[in-house]
């Protein structure tokens, strides 16, 4: 008891700490730090949501709880009895690699859960790291909105539940734009040195291997072609603290890769209709593993693949063209090697192709990488059906 007293003490010192207990709510949203791009489509007045990451606590049922648990407490337990004081119909997150969501249904057997995937998944570093072979068909999520059909299929080893393929709920929201093709767009992946503050410099050169080995190819390319290069900076985390030099950090990354050379930084403020924005500005997108170049791709953008993230990091890494599909490492616009002609094969073939030739090319993997749901019909059909509050 002495031990949970201070670990108590310890989570509870930075947190908002309120004295009543929560109100009835007929939806929770599961963690704070969903993305705007769910919240945008819920009337977030009839909305609770559920502070996951100790952000905030109730004092008194903190306390009840304590008791009740003893040397079983742990936090997970207090936010299941949060759960019953709201007494929800629906829970829902777009943290769609979070188990413990996943093992609600079966305490919660009455309310309905559902997931919507925010980002690409992989194995190295990512939730099918964290699951095993004897964890098959263990958990239950009543509905899954996936990026794609396989993905779909790898959850659905573990998880039970209904599974749609809806594609990008974020991008799905934005209209297509089909303005001015200029240039060539590289999306950057880049990420500070203060996410990395556990892993060794080896770890990071390898982890960062493909940046450094098609940046420079990439800016040699487009400067033959006398075609704009421009890097789309990754964007602030919603919901997080903005960290401003960390732009510069992204900036002279590859400026140490590449110098000087004719080519352009975008730094953008936050995900979402910007960048989209810019992405249909484009004439095509390279990508190494963005989950926004599988999105250009279902965008109707030309987009190139160079998928080696994981040449140099040991073990299974999830990281090759359209995981979990089992598709050859070499392909008409994507090759999961690090051959200089195989991106000189990709490049050439894609800068020349006019759009509906492109569409034909890409129609086929369609469903294996990233699908399109205009304004996400069926998302909004499965919350009217669920009575979840949303604003169109």
């Amino acid at each position: 008891m002495r031990k949970d007293l201070k670990y108590i003490f310890k989570i509870i010192k930075n947190m908002k700490i309120f004295f009543r207990g929560p109100k009835k709510f007929d939806v929770i949203l599961y963690d704070r730090n969903t993305g705007g791009g769910l919240r945008k489509y819920l009337d977030n007045d009839k909305i609770y949501i559920l502070d996951t990451r100790k952000e905030s606590i109730y004092i008194f049922k903190l306390i009840k709880t304590l008791f009740k648990y003893r040397l079983k407490w742990n936090f997970q337990k207090y936010l299941y009895d949060v759960i019953e004081s709201i007494n929800p119909k629906v829970i829902l997150t777009n943290v769609d690699n979070d188990k413990k969501f996943w093992s609600l249904k079966k305490k919660f057997k009455q309310i309905n859960t559902v997931f919507i995937q925010n980002g690409f998944r992989s194995i190295y570093n990512d939730i099918f790291s964290k699951v095993a072979t004897n964890e098959e068909g263990k958990y239950f999520v009543d509905k899954m909105f996936v990026f794609n059909d396989e993905v779909g299929k790898e959850y659905s080893k573990y998880i039970k539940g209904e599974i749609i393929s809806l594609g990008s709920l974020n991008s799905n929201k934005v209209k297509i734009k089909n303005n001015e093709n200029k240039g060539i767009l590289f999306i950057s992946e880049w990420g500070p040195k203060r996410n990395w503050v556990n892993k060794s410099e080896e770890s990071l050169n390898n982890f960062f291997y493909p940046e450094r080995y098609l940046f420079s190819l990439l800016v040699n390319f487009a400067n033959s072609k006398k075609i704009d290069l421009n890097v789309l900076g990754r964007p602030d985390r919603v919901n997080q603290k903005s960290f401003p030099h960390d732009k510069e950090e992204e900036y002279n990354f590859f400026l140490d890769i590449a110098g000087n050379k004719d080519w352009n930084y975008i730094s953008t403020s936050k995900s979402g209709e910007e960048s989209y924005n810019i992405i249909d500005k484009s004439n095509m997108v390279v990508s190494i593993s963005s989950t926004l170049g599988y999105e250009a791709m279902a965008r109707g953008k030309k987009a190139a693949f160079f998928s080696c993230r994981g040449l140099k990091i040991k073990g299974p890494t999830g990281y090759t063209f359209a995981w979990p599909s089992e598709l050859p490492d070499n392909g008409p616009f994507w090759t999961n090697l690090d051959n200089p002609l195989d991106f000189e094969r990709i490049m050439n073939f894609l800068i020349l192709l006019k759009k509906e030739e492109w569409l034909k090319v890409a129609e086929p993997y369609l469903s294996k990488c990233m699908k399109y749901d205009e304004n996400n019909s069926k998302f909004i059909n499965v919350m009217k059906n669920l009575n979840v509050p949303i604003k169109i």
